[in-house]
């Protein structure tokens, strides 16, 4: 789904060769005039303002050419909610329960992460690893965290999880026991980070490219909220001795 979703950016404006579909976008882009929706719970792919209109202006004639274009941008810029794919995996309630450490398993593989302006972050991942020996014995991992981030001044990003806080739940075809959900804290380092504009699903949107510790891209993810969709952002448990209590 990531990668369809990818190459649509990169194909919104069909055309016989590079000037048209580049006059196409511009014209495209020129028309979105209405101003983005700051509003909890409702979707950032609503039409843009024309300030962003503008920029899509740039973005989608540069895209339509194959150019990833935008600059970086600053951690104002990094709030919101961010989802792979079709957006399946988004962080917040409907993922992670810790009234009673439950997980709710979306329908679809994928990653999805949440900033906020004053360094707070959280984290959804659902993922599958496969068993080259064993087809049928297919492993899916659910992960929660939250804490918070600090952007040095290499561009990279420290994500630091409170400790006790997260969780993870493994489930196996194959195990013995399955579905178990156990504690997971587990620090992450982004080399680098990038904000782009372009056009998804025929909408005019922003997507947020990670870079792991070791310079790896992570999947793309398209800005799904804003104000982001996430959890109370403070500790919610107490680390005594190596063990938590609430």
């Amino acid at each position: 789904m990531l990668s369809s979703a990818h190459s649509y950016a990169h194909n919104a404006e069909p055309g016989p060769g590079p000037k048209s579909r580049a006059a196409a976008a511009e014209a495209q882009a020129a028309a979105t005039t209405t101003s983005p929706r700051r509003m909890g719970g409702r979707s950032s792919r609503s039409r843009r303002g024309a300030t962003l209109a503008k920029a899509g202006l740039v973005a989608a004639a540069a895209l339509v050419n194959g150019v990833a274009a935008g600059p970086r941008n600053n951690v104002t810029s990094l709030a919101g909610t961010w989802s792979t794919g079709s957006g399946a995996v988004n962080t917040g309630l409907g993922f992670y329960n810790p009234g009673n450490t439950t997980f709710n398993a979306p329908t679809n593989a994928g990653q999805s992460y949440s900033f906020t302006d004053d360094g707070k972050w959280e984290q959804a991942l659902y993922l599958y690893e496969s068993n080259p020996g064993n087809p049928g014995c297919v492993q899916a991992q659910l992960i929660w965290q939250h804490g918070t981030y600090t952007i040095a001044a290499n561009n990279s990003i420290i994500l630091k999880p409170y400790p006790g806080d997260g969780q993870q739940q493994i489930s196996s075809r194959c195990a013995q026991t399955s579905n178990v959900v156990t504690s997971y804290n587990q620090q992450e380092l982004m080399q680098g980070w990038e904000i782009h504009l372009a056009m998804h699903y025929g909408v005019p949107s922003y997507y947020l490219q990670l870079y792991e510790f070791d310079g790896t891209p992570k999947p793309i993810m398209w800005q799904r909220y804003n104000p982001p969709s996430m959890l109370p952002t403070q500790q919610l448990h107490l680390e005594i001795i190596g063990q938590t209590a609430d």
